[in-house]
């Protein structure tokens, strides 16, 4: 796990990369950025698959 506030996110080494974050537009173009160089560097010879799962601060069951 790495988080998205490191200067930079290390080269994919697996077939798939889960990112877990807030919807903000910030941590998209960090991903979208994260993406793009791996799409440049052509990765590590493994195929990856990238999804974005958004989380939401408080859950609609949480609140009172």
């Amino acid at each position: 796990m790495f988080s998205l506030a490191a200067p930079s996110l290390p080269p994919a080494t697996s077939a798939q990369v889960v990112f877990l974050v807030r919807p903000v537009l910030s941590l998209m173009d960090t991903i979208a950025t994260f993406i793009k160089r791996e799409e440049r560097s052509g990765g590590s010879g493994v195929r990856t698959e990238c999804r974005v799962v958004c989380v939401a601060r408080r859950a609609v069951l949480c609140r009172t």
